[in-house]
């Protein structure tokens, strides 16, 4: 997923796969706001617990793939 990124709805926050990153077809991936470690099926993007990437009151998720294209979105 190399150049792939989710971005917050104000697009103040960018998450940027891992250029190693593949996901299996038919899988999924869970993306963590804070830290840990990657695995095949669980990013951490690394945050701190004090800074906070989706709104409370609702947000909405955009995955973009490497060329901007808008691939899908998740509201909340």
């Amino acid at each position: 997923m190399k150049g792939w990124k989710i971005k917050d709805k104000d697009a103040k926050h960018t998450y940027s796969f891992p250029s190693s990153y593949t996901l299996e077809p038919k899988n999924t991936v869970t993306l963590y706001s804070g830290k840990g470690t990657n695995t095949a099926n669980t990013l951490y993007w690394g945050r701190s617990e004090n800074t906070h990437v989706w709104n409370n009151d609702g947000d909405i998720a955009y995955l973009y793939d490497n060329a901007e294209k808008l691939v899908s979105m998740l509201e909340r």
